[in-house]
């Protein structure tokens, strides 16, 4: 199944989409395997993203409580990658967030972070998870444009859709498709509020 997921990228979160797998199709397996997959490193399909959390972490399970939703993690370690614990804890709780739309929960309004079973008042002795952690405004905590589709590495015929997720003055940016001549490469402006999809053709402008 087809699931959000969060990374990393200039001290910014990005979001890909995965196809992954469930061994249970309910609510608290859909955000387990995209917490899993977010967690996990170089798990990205494009190589500049990356996901703050150590390699060591694994994700125990997932339980859903209302609209909360409770990930019980293990072997976190003392400290996350690039000593970014706040954006760390924001990249699994934003990838929370939309798993969870994808399911019957729809919106939650918080994750609660335990460590192999138990509550942790501060993780890495910084972030507070002693109560359920609120994911920040995507203004705080989000790149301000990202493509969302197509994903690195995937191939496009002469018309295709491009899914761009930003937040920019007007809601206004210039997309850009570069191919391997100059002649095929052209741009266009194109309105982009929060999560536009827009259909282009090569050498339209």
């Amino acid at each position: 199944m087809q699931l959000p997921v969060y990374y990393a990228r200039n001290d910014r979160l990005v979001r890909e989409f995965h196809e992954l797998p469930l061994p249970v199709d309910d609510d608290a397996h859909r955000i387990e395997a995209s917490v899993t997959e977010a967690l996990r490193a170089g798990s990205a399909a494009d190589p500049d993203y990356e996901t703050l959390w150590p390699d060591s972490v694994t994700v125990r399970g997932v339980t859903v409580q209302g609209k909360v939703v409770v990930v019980d993690l293990s072997d976190v370690g003392t400290v996350p990658r690039a000593g970014t614990p706040a954006l760390a804890v924001q990249q699994l709780v934003s990838t929370v967030a939309a798993a969870a739309s994808y399911t019957s929960v729809k919106r939650i309004d918080g994750v609660r972070i335990t460590i192999d079973g138990a509550p942790v008042a501060k993780l890495w002795n910084t972030v507070d998870t002693s109560k359920p952690v609120k994911q920040l405004h995507p203004s705080e905590i989000y790149a301000p444009v990202w493509v969302i589709d197509p994903q690195q590495g995937q191939s496009v015929g002469r018309s295709f859709t491009v899914h761009l997720a930003g937040i920019v003055w007007e809601g206004t940016v210039n997309l850009r498709v570069r191919g391997p001549a100059a002649r095929s490469s052209w741009s266009r402006s194109c309105s982009c509020p929060w999560g536009r999809r827009r259909s282009v053709r090569r050498g339209c402008r």
